[in-house]
């Protein structure tokens, strides 16, 4: 038995899950044991979540979050899934989001 499953004792359906998950091999390092007890609780109450698709820049303006960009390197024309999500979201509540790729001009919002 692993740590986790003595620790957070989960459901044969919820360790068949995290066995798969480990199998597809989506962490690089060891999983974080209170990231998986979430995913654990999120789950057992079918709520879908995403860990994916947060830009890679955090625009800060007077020490408050104003804005996100997503940086592609050339030849990226599209955001992936949770990306594209995440910027629907964005435009749903006038949060200034872009997609940058080197050699473009800077957003008007900055």
């Amino acid at each position: 038995k692993t740590i986790f499953t003595m620790a957070f004792k989960p459901s044969c359906a919820l360790t068949k899950y995290i066995i798969m998950r480990n199998r597809r091999k989506e962490y690089n390092t060891s999983p974080n044991i209170a990231e998986l007890s979430l995913e654990m609780l999120l789950a057992e109450k079918s709520i879908q979540y995403s860990r994916r698709g947060y830009p890679d820049f955090i625009i800060m303006k007077d020490g408050e979050i104003y804005g996100f960009i997503e940086v592609k390197p050339s030849g990226a024309k599209k955001l992936r899934g949770g990306q594209e999500l995440f910027r629907r979201f964005c435009e749903r509540y006038n949060i200034p989001f872009c997609k940058w790729t080197p050699g473009e001009q800077l957003p008007n919002w900055l």
